[in-house]
Order: C-alpha cells, then structure tokens, then sequence
C-alpha cells in the first residue's frame, strides 16, 4: 500500500527526476501512457503481486491489532494482487488519445476482511490546434485501500479519488509559450472514521515560459487553489475549519548542460489561509531542486531536494511543512535486467485543524528506502523482486513505527 500526496488541493503532483518519495512524495495518480515498444494501439496487460508486510497497519512496537480488532486481526501478512490493464493510443491527424485503464483483486492471508477491489481510470487528449494552440484534456479516477499509516483508525477504508484537468498552451514565437491550467477533484472515503477527509478541491494557474535553442526553460506560474471538507470533524457557521485558500507564485529553471546532465529547480512564496479555523493560517518561500546525471549510458542518478506544503492523499485535511531529500539511482547492467534504489527522508510540521490545543504541534521525520530488480524477457514478460524498509519518528501517539515489506510479481504483456 504506497502512500500518495497532494500538493495545493491537487489530487497528484509532479514526479521529479523520476524519484519516488513514498513520504511526502510527489506521487501521481496512474498516467496514461504509451502501449508498448512496438507502438501497437492497444495492449493487453496481466499481472500478478505478491507482497509480504510485516507491519501491515503501521502500529508502533508492542501495539497489538488484535486487541482492538478482534483475534483473528495479525500485525503481518500476506497480500495478492492479480490484476488486469488495458492500455491504447491512437494519434487522428495531429491528435492523440490515451486510454490507461486496469482493475485488480487484492486479497489478504490473515486479514480477509481486508480484501478489496483497486483500479484506474485515465482518459488524455493531447490536442493541437494550428501551428500556435496546444493543450492537454484528462480525466482520473483511481481506487485503492488507504494507508493505515496516515491515521489513528485501523478500519478498512477504501477511497476514490476523481479529477478533470485541462490546459491550454499558447506559443509566441519560438521561444515564448503562454500556459493556463484548470482542475477539479474529487476524494471520498467509504468509511465513517474517514469523512473528514473527503475533499472537493478546484485550482487554476496562469504562467509564460522561455526555452531557449539547448533545451533550457525559464518560467513563471501564478497558481491559486481552493479546498473545502463537506463532512469535516469540526464544522462552524460557513464551511469546516480544514477549508482553506491557497495562492502561489512560482518560478521554475529547466537548465541542460549536456546531454548527460539535467537540472529543474523552482522557488516560490505560498500563502494558505484557513478561513473558518482559529489557527493554521501559514506563508512562507518553497522550493525544490533536482539533479539528473548520466555519467554512462546504463547508469543514471538522481538528486532532489525541497521545501513544500503537502498532505497524503488519503489524509488530506492534514497538512504539513515537508523539508526534504532523496535519492534515486538505475542501473542498466545489462539490457533485460534493470536495478533501481531510491532513499529519501523528511521533516514534517504540521498545520491547520489541532483538535486539543494543549498538544504540541505534530512533528513527523519519516524515512524510507527501497529496492526492485526487473527482468524483462522478450518484451512480453517481466519479472521483479522488490524490498522496501519505512521508519516514521513522530511527537504524536501512533505514528511512530517501522515496518518493511517484501514483494515477487510478474507481468505479461498481450
């Protein structure tokens, strides 16, 4: 169960430098994307996983599950997942539509009532007017089981997250783009405990860029964003107290030197305010860098490091100041065989709604790492082998533990 974030209301954010932070990452909902190598319209795709937890709800050392669920409730277990994908691109004159679409059944060994049903669904259009209009129309809905890790209850939850997105991308010349963005999402939870963190969000954003003839970019982005909680905890006259606004100003480098080395950093001011809460209002810079290189073709490295506002996707009413780094490196050693390692840590200080004002606020440092072998085997086929390690250190009863998991699958593509 991998944990998602949200940034600014947005059910998904930018994935850097292909670091995969399962903190505060910037995690994102399934993207549609190609078929396949040989650019066929559509694929078929079988898949089977089997991971093994051995802290499947995220207690602390000693917390015993069945205490509070009953007897046949075990701190690890066993989960399989067989799942199904249907991928397809088609490109009508200078369009293209991408369908990515896959259900899977999860079952568990120990925790059967656990068991539940995940899928997405992806929906781009790529469009291009002319020689000057372009633009991008998506649409995501995406179910899983939320992590146990983001809150104090130990039901099963399975939520839903929907969105509509569209931007529209104006070209001035060969160098000038002019860019507007407009989102709305959806997050509903099934379970009682967790209606606090259904959210109706909607954002939208202006910005210009510059690109230069080596493939360098300079930017600007204004970006304001606007969430409200329908079932929040605590409800005064108006709205909830996890209401909020949120405005940004962004500027953004894409600096290549060569074509083994990469840069995008971006540096911003964020302004959140909660306009029915007593407390949580929060202003300051943001920031993130990363650093791609390829010192040889079969190997690559990544560096990132940031400073935002975030919330887990399946917590949103929670969120938090994260300061962090990470690193993520691919090796290629020979072609059927890929490796991949990614670290990451960060600080976490939470915002926003605090039900007892006498606590202090909350202060999470999770880090976590992980590794994954693939073999590839004749472009039909893949096999991977994975570790994955998360220790949380946390000022708040309940989010403070360590848990690992190891996971085998395979994949066969149609």
């Amino acid at each position: 169960m991998d944990e998602k974030t949200l940034s600014s209301g947005a059910l998904a954010a930018l994935v850097v430098a292909a670091i995969v932070q399962p903190g505060a990452a910037r995690a994102q909902a399934p993207a549609a994307g190609a078929p396949g190598d040989d650019d066929r319209r559509v694929v078929v795709r079988l898949g089977e996983q089997i991971t093994r937890e051995d802290n499947l709800y995220r207690l602390p050392d000693g917390v015993d599950p069945s205490l509070v669920l009953g007897p046949d409730a075990s701190r690890d277990d066993s989960v399989r997942a067989t799942s199904l994908a249907l991928l397809g691109r088609w490109t009508p004159a200078q369009q293209e539509v991408v369908l990515d679409a896959a259900l899977a059944a999860n079952r568990f060994a120990e925790n059967t009532d656990l068991d539940y049903t995940s899928g997405h669904g992806a929906l781009d259009w790529n469009w291009r007017l002319g020689s000057q209009w372009s633009g991008l129309l998506e649409a995501r809905e995406e179910q899983t089981l939320a992590s146990f890790a983001n809150t104090r209850s130990l039901e099963k939850d399975v939520f839903t997250t929907s969105g509509y997105r569209g931007e529209a991308r104006f070209d001035v010349g060969p160098r000038w783009r002019a860019i507007g963005t407009a989102r709305v999402a959806t997050t509903a939870h099934d379970s009682e405990e967790r209606r606090g963190d259904d959210a109706d969000l909607r954002d939208a954003s202006i910005g210009v860029e510059y690109h230069t003839p080596r493939l360098s970019s300079l930017g600007w982005e204004y970006r304001r964003a606007r969430a409200t909680y329908p079932s929040g905890v605590v409800v005064i006259p108006g709205g909830a107290a996890s209401d909020y606004d949120d405005q940004r100003m962004n500027m953004t480098l894409g600096y290549v030197p060569s074509p083994k080395v990469a840069l995008k950093a971006s540096v911003g001011y964020v302004v959140r305010a909660y306009p029915y809460a007593g407390r949580g209002d929060f202003s300051g810079n943001l920031w993130n860098a990363a650093l791609q290189w390829r010192p040889v073709t079969k190997l690559q490295l990544a560096i990132e490091g940031w400073r935002d506002l975030k919330a887990y996707i399946d917590a949103e009413s929670d969120h938090f100041v994260t300061t962090g780094q990470a690193l993520a490196l691919t090796w290629t050693p020979v072609d059927p065989i890929g490796v991949s390692l990614q670290v990451a840590h960060e600080d976490q200080h939470y915002i926003g709604v605090v039900l007892d004002p006498l606590l202090p606020d909350r202060e999470d440092k999770p880090t976590t790492a992980s590794l994954r072998l693939t073999y590839k085997l004749r472009d039909r086929a893949i096999f991977n082998v994975s570790y994955r390690s998360e220790a949380r250190d946390s000022n708040a009863f309940r989010f403070d533990y360590d848990a690992a998991a190891v996971s085998v699958g395979a994949e066969v593509k149609f």
